[in-house]
């Protein structure tokens, strides 16, 4: 700047201005970037908290339609025990409940993996079916065995024990005796005690 004076008198030298705006408007982009960056940050975070919040109302969504229908099954399960006195249904109820236990397990500990509860929970419902499924014929199967029984047998039976027949102890020891499932306990009572007025007659 001197030495251009010293030439030319005349001559007005400026500082460079440009390059003090270009310090300063770099400055400015840099701040803005990282504000931009915070808000991006900022915005990212509250969009995982969102997506989180959403799939954890889906999991509970879920859940609580598995928990009404596990209501519905014990409920139905249980009026079909009161009715018919089987005993699949018990286990039928039974499964339900260990398979949607199982479900909430898994859920609860492995939230990404619902689908994979919900599978197992499924699984243990139908296994649960299935086992009720073959309870109840093995028991038709035994309850007809026990109808086709020859009179022989049961006039036997009474002869042995006539007075235990008439207490409940008594049929249930012929009951186990013979081994008749529960679902056949009043359809072989009842044949006992018809069994033994034929007898008695």
């Amino acid at each position: 700047m001197d030495e251009a004076r010293k030439a030319d008198p005349n001559i007005v030298v400026f500082p460079a201005i440009h390059t003090i705006e270009n310090t300063e408007q770099a400055a400015r982009a840099e701040v803005q970037i990282e504000a931009y960056r915070a808000a991006i940050h900022v915005a990212h975070k509250r969009l995982q908290e969102l997506e989180e919040q959403a799939r954890i109302a889906t999991i509970k969504a879920w859940l609580r339609l598995l928990a009404v229908f596990m209501f519905l099954g014990v409920v139905v399960c249980g009026v079909l025990w009161w009715i018919t006195k089987s005993g699949w249904c018990i286990t039928l109820g039974i499964s339900s409940i260990i398979g949607g236990s199982l479900l909430l397990a898994i859920a609860q500990y492995y939230i990404q993996f619902v689908w994979f509860g919900i599978a197992i929970g499924i699984l243990g419902i139908l296994a649960g079916i299935v086992m009720g499924i073959r309870h109840m014929l093995r028991e038709r199967k035994n309850l007809k065995s026990s109808i086709e029984y020859s009179k022989e047998v049961e006039e036997a039976a009474i002869r042995e024990s006539p007075d235990a027949i008439d207490s409940i102890d008594g049929v249930k020891e012929v009951f186990r005796s013979m081994q008749i499932d529960s679902g056949g306990y009043k359809a072989f009572r009842k044949l006992i005690k018809q069994v033994k007025a034929e007898a008695d007659a």
